[in-house]
């Protein structure tokens, strides 16, 4: 879930391919009705003007005021890797956490391959989702979440049992440290 920046009794979660936000303290539910496949990460911008949804193959802007998809954006499902055998494979990816730097121009997001295979990666996501950099934290840790700081320049990546330190240099993020 993800509680609104603003209204702090406002919070976001998902049912399947809907998006529910819910205001506990009015007892209201609004429902956002647009991905097709089972929404997996959410973020509202700092402003709380908007909300971006992900699902296994796109993201969707939603403009809170009217509750309407402002834009979409597939970001490809299926990543082309190397194995360690050197051996072209495809990965089924999806979105599991995002989160936005205090002025709301990068939206970093943690995705998980069916592999195992993580990639982190910021966006300039009022340009149509232009990628900025990205980064590929070690395999087979279980990394499920992800925040970047106030300013966008440094982002850690949680495991159970490890943190992994990001500073962000456009275009690639490079590793700062890794705690166990």
């Amino acid at each position: 879930p993800a509680i609104h920046p603003k209204l702090h009794t406002c919070v976001a979660y998902a049912c399947g391919p809907l998006v529910v936000l819910w205001d506990w303290s009015e007892g209201r539910k609004y429902f956002l009705q647009g991905h097709t496949k089972t929404v997996t990460a959410f973020s509202y911008s700092p402003c709380g003007v908007y909300l971006i949804s992900a699902d296994s193959i796109e993201f969707i802007t939603w403009d809170l005021a009217t509750g309407a998809i402002q834009t979409r954006h597939e970001y490809g499902a299926v990543l082309e890797r190397t194995s360690d055998s050197g051996v072209q494979c495809r990965d089924d990816v999806t979105v599991v956490s995002m989160d936005f730097n205090d002025n709301g121009k990068i939206l970093t997001t943690l995705e998980v391959g069916s592999s195992g295979l993580c990639t982190v990666q910021c966006w300039k996501w009022r340009d149509g989702f232009r990628e900025l950099c990205f980064a590929r934290p070690p395999l087979g840790r279980g990394y499920t979440f992800i925040r970047s700081s106030h300013d966008g320049r440094d982002i850690v990546v949680c495991a159970p049992e490890v943190l992994v330190g990001y500073r962000v240099i456009v275009p690639v993020l490079t590793a700062m440290a890794e705690v166990l």
